[in-house]
């Protein structure tokens, strides 16, 4: 069988690839839109803002006790420092006492969670359609995964073989399609913020 080779680096179509831009393009906004633009009290902004500090905190600490990176014990000590500050700060947020449960609390004090919101909803704060987003949100994720949308029929449509189909064409122009939506927005955002 005569494999197909594009017939120069320019002519390589590889829509997981855009895909997983795309992806990354849409949580940043989603992040942003959360800290930057939806419009909290003070409080909340501190208690996100630490939830967030605190997950990446305790991550980071995961990574450095791993054998791979060997002696980091100064590292790790800072990190508990750092861990044991922010969730000082969270015990004492007027937002984090009154309105969350205590299951809640227990789990954002583990470092577990990185939002005070789920990912639903943000997206309906930012009054977006929710079927619209998690259709863009789950053909991205499958294309970036190792997951069998990612790689069955491959064949049927002539796609992942690097050379240009009307599947490769289609999925890269919905790519970017969606990554204009969203950049649009950031930067109508950042104009009434700045502007």
């Amino acid at each position: 069988m005569e494999r197909l080779l594009p017939t120069k680096i320019t002519d390589h179509w590889d829509y997981a690839s855009v895909a997983s831009l795309t992806r990354n393009i849409l949580e940043c906004y989603l992040i942003f839109f959360y800290f930057c633009i939806d419009s909290v009290s003070y409080t909340e902004w501190e208690c996100r803002y630490n939830i967030f500090n605190l997950h990446d905190c305790t991550r980071r600490k995961k990574l450095f006790e791993s054998e791979i990176l060997g002696d980091c014990d100064q590292d790790i000590q800072g990190f508990n420092k750092q861990i044991s500050e922010l969730k000082d700060r969270l015990i004492n947020n007027e937002y984090f006492n009154n309105n969350l449960s205590d299951k809640q609390k227990k789990d954002y004090l583990k470092g577990n969670k990185h939002l005070l919101l789920s990912q639903d909803e943000v997206i309906e704060k930012m009054g977006l359609s929710l079927d619209n987003f998690r259709f863009s949100y789950i053909f991205l994720s499958n294309q970036i995964h190792t997951l069998p949308m990612n790689f069955y029929r491959m064949g049927e449509q002539i796609r992942g073989t690097g050379v240009h189909s009307d599947v490769e064409e289609d999925y890269t122009q919905m790519c970017v399609d969606i990554t204009i939506k969203y950049l649009e927005k950031a930067i109508n955002d950042m104009e009434n913020l700045f502007g």
